[in-house]
């Protein structure tokens, strides 16, 4: 193969590694970069979780507030937590629909937390009806209290599931990363090698060649000189004495 044949060989080699390191580096930057959304996906389950229990919370505030007082204020906050409840509820369902196991503990918790603002609501309905002492000793009574720990079991138990995920989710973006590096990394080392061996082939070849060329031209100086000194005949016949 020619110096110029070795050029273009070397040249191909590079873009085609250049084509391998641009696909490699595509595939595990777009896997990372979906296990990346996957954690990000996960910190919303978590973060809804915890909105949706201090909700409930709220609600539970506004309403003794509201028993207790029964100013205007509370009963428009007590609205206003009740239906933020509601839709967390709601944001919940869509974040997990990916998830089954999510998903059965919603079908769990969504009577539940409907069961506890149902009573809180009966708590303000008798309130705005006249029957504030009544209301008060149900609040005394502490009926509601079955209700409150098994929603808080409901949502500590989707916590403890999403934070497995979290874990999961990002080991595998970790090692995604990981691997994005080394991918690119073996490539790049895999192409130094290859262009420096061909440096290394075309630099000996020119090297050769020129040593070639070096003693061709000291051959035909030496003869050149032999000719022009020498004063004998000297004549030149081809293989058919011609």
């Amino acid at each position: 193969m020619g110096l110029t044949s070795r050029v273009v060989v070397g040249f191909g080699v590079g873009i085609l590694l250049l084509g391998i390191v641009s696909g490699v580096a595509y595939l595990t930057i777009g896997n990372f970069t979906r296990t990346e959304e996957w954690v990000n996906h996960t910190y919303q389950v978590l973060s809804e979780l915890s909105r949706l229990d201090g909700q409930i919370s709220d609600v539970k505030a506004d309403e003794r507030g509201y028993v207790l007082i029964a100013h205007d204020r509370f009963y428009l906050q007590f609205q206003s937590d009740k239906a933020a409840a509601l839709r967390s509820l709601e944001n919940l369902r869509e974040l997990t629909r990916d998830n089954p196991r999510q998903q059965g503990h919603l079908n769990t918790l969504a009577p539940l937390v409907a069961r506890r603002l149902a009573f809180f609501d009966s708590a303000v309905k008798l309130v705005r009806s006249g029957k504030g002492a009544e209301a008060r000793a149900r609040e005394e009574q502490g009926i509601e209290q079955e209700a409150a720990g098994l929603v808080s079991r409901e949502i500590s138990l989707m916590i403890e599931e999403e934070r497995t995920l979290l874990v999961q989710r990002a080991a595998e973006a970790h090692r995604s990363n990981r691997l994005v590096a080394a991918s690119i990394v073996l490539i790049c080392l895999t192409g130094c090698g290859l262009a420096g061996s061909f440096a290394l082939r075309i630099r000996r070849e020119i090297l050769e060649r020129n040593r070639a060329e070096s003693a061709e031209q000291g051959a035909r100086s030496l003869l050149s000189g032999v000719i022009e000194n020498s004063h004998a005949v000297i004549f030149a016949k081809d293989r058919q004495g011609r």
